[in-house]
């Protein structure tokens, strides 16, 4: 096997530091282990010369964003907190 070149270790690095990012931050969180599994340095058919490099799989995500019952929640705390505020500088108001 050939000795690796700079930028064969960087590529290698940049792969295992997203696949790395991926399973931290997408699939352990999510399903609470990491769903993946990391591809081995040997070839996985006998007729593969090399392992092929891969930067992992991406998959796309639709942000349906909150349910109306979630924005009510949403006003009602941001109501509450601008009253808050309010009954706070009218108290301030009245100690001056």
């Amino acid at each position: 096997m050939r000795e690796q070149t700079f930028f064969d270790k960087l590529y290698k690095g940049i792969a295992d530091a997203v696949a790395d990012i991926r399973e931290k931050v997408v699939e352990e969180p999510m399903w609470g282990r990491a769903l993946s599994e990391r591809e081995s340095a040997t070839p996985q058919w006998p007729q593969a010369k090399e392992p092929e490099t891969s930067l992992g799989g991406f998959t796309r995500t639709i942000d349906v964003g909150p349910t109306h019952g979630q924005m009510q929640e949403n006003a009602n705390y941001r109501l509450e907190a601008m009253e808050r505020e309010r009954d706070r500088n009218a108290d301030r108001d009245m100690d001056r």
